[in-house]
């Protein structure tokens, strides 16, 4: 577990992410079914299907509501995004779908939401962003398929998240959300 992760009782497992319809996230649930070998990995399940923006780990109360009063200041264009991609992550046995060109207003939105959350003491993912959205865990090998026919998603907000780790999975409770404009 990560210094982030950890935290005293008050504190809450957060994230930033765009959160699609639940029209959305049920079509992408079905088609991991048609792309997933049987009785392999374990899917997502629908209404945890979102794209991360920024993984905060554990925050106390005082720095979420700094969190949000970075977030308040975003000033962000609303976007499309052409899912049109998918691959695996085979270290973690990850499968996603995602963009092929990432669009310059997602790329805005992320570097905007990253610069403004450093002032809380946000420390951003070394990694290049990947825009992608995990649709099943813990797979033993990655299919191989075509590409899927390209998903037209009209984003229009984003949203402070907070994960409620259970038994095998996490629950997902959406804190706040902040339009596009």
């Amino acid at each position: 577990m990560s210094e982030r992760d950890r935290g005293a009782p008050s504190s809450k497992r957060l994230f930033f992410a765009l959160w699609p319809d639940t029209a959305l996230q049920e079509e992408l649930h079905a088609l991991a079914a048609t792309m997933l070998p049987p009785g392999d990995g374990r899917r997502t399940p629908s209404a945890n299907i979102h794209l991360t923006l920024a993984f905060l780990g554990s925050v106390s109360p005082e720095d979420q509501v700094c969190y949000e009063q970075a977030a308040d200041r975003i000033r962000a264009e609303r976007f499309n995004l052409t899912l049109d991609a998918r691959g695996c992550f085979r270290r973690s046995g990850i499968f996603w779908i995602g963009a092929e060109h990432v669009p310059e207003g997602l790329l805005a939105l992320v570097r905007a939401l990253s610069e403004a959350l450093q002032a809380c003491g946000y420390e951003p993912d070394p990694r290049p962003f990947r825009a992608h959205l995990t649709l099943a865990r813990r797979l033993r090998r990655c299919p191989r398929l075509p590409q899927p026919a390209p998903i037209e998603w009209s984003v229009g907000d984003f949203a402070l998240v907070q994960s409620h780790l259970g038994v095998g999975s996490a629950e997902y409770e959406i804190l706040r959300r902040w339009p596009l404009v």
